[in-house]
């Protein structure tokens, strides 16, 4: 008998999950969780925040899980010095009274579907099409222009309904998104 095999794109179900890929099971829309610090992202599965960096073979290597975004800055600041990265890695600055200072604001951005360009010093606008495909809608001088050209473009391509948007107070003003650990 012939044994019949499946990859693993034959296994992975189709489209998004029922309510969408940001909507948890109970219809609530997932939190967006974006850290301040270099090394350091959040784990929802565990509700705390990992620690990792990579190697000098280019593997990454997780450091560990942390209660807050802070601790999990100091303990890669601390596992890139002690592996002898500092040149090689970016680090998490740190002020005069020992506390860490975030990521430059202007390369993280506060709103879905948009990211700063270094190379044209401009915000860029993307989103994920109903088949995955990353499209970008275009490059614009200020956040708030690329994350408003970002909801027209979902909204145009009937994708509200399974992608995250950008929401406006009773002004017209966009809400920045926020997460876990943010003040």
């Amino acid at each position: 008998k012939r044994r019949r095999t499946t990859t693993a794109a034959a296994r992975r179900p189709r489209g998004p999950p029922s309510g969408g890929h940001n909507t948890r099971a109970d219809g609530t829309l997932r939190t967006r969780t974006v850290s301040k610090f270099y090394g350091v992202s959040y784990y929802r599965r565990r509700k705390n925040w990992r620690a990792q960096y990579t190697d000098h073979q280019g593997k990454q290597q997780c450091i560990g899980s942390f209660p807050t975004q802070e601790d999990a800055g100091y303990a890669y600041n601390a596992a890139i010095r002690q592996h002898g990265l500092a040149s090689r890695r970016k680090m998490n600055k740190v002020d005069s009274a020992g506390r860490l200072i975030g990521k430059d604001p202007a390369t993280t951005s506060r709103y879905y579907g948009v990211s700063c360009d270094r190379r044209f010093k401009k915000f860029k606008a993307r989103y994920t099409d109903a088949r995955g495909k990353l499209q970008t809608i275009g490059y614009y001088e200020s956040q708030e222009d690329a994350a408003r050209a970002f909801n027209r473009a979902i909204l145009e391509h009937g994708l509200q309904s399974i992608r995250r948007m950008n929401e406006e107070d009773s002004f017209g003003r966009l809400v920045e998104k926020t997460g876990p650990g943010d003040d």
